[in-house]
């Protein structure tokens, strides 16, 4: 998961959606990244999802850290 805001993202929850062959979303898990997501970085994630043939990975949530950074612009 990229930041590219100049606050670090706490608590961001995605959204994996199992993807068939014709497009259509054949389920779909929610879960938190571990810890946080720095300023202008990344952190990494794993998620253990049953077989598709692709995924859709989407942002469901995320608060802002009150220390670092501010001002905003840009997200995750």
């Amino acid at each position: 998961v990229y930041n590219d805001s100049r606050q670090t993202a706490q608590r961001v929850r995605l959204q994996i959606q199992r993807v068939d062959a014709a497009g259509g979303v054949v389920g779909s898990a929610s879960m938190w990244v571990n810890g946080d997501v720095p300023m202008g970085s990344r952190a990494f994630f794993s998620a253990p999802v049953t077989d598709a043939t692709s995924y859709r990975v989407q942002v469901l949530s995320y608060d802002w850290s009150c220390s670092g950074g501010g001002g905003g612009g840009g997200g995750i």
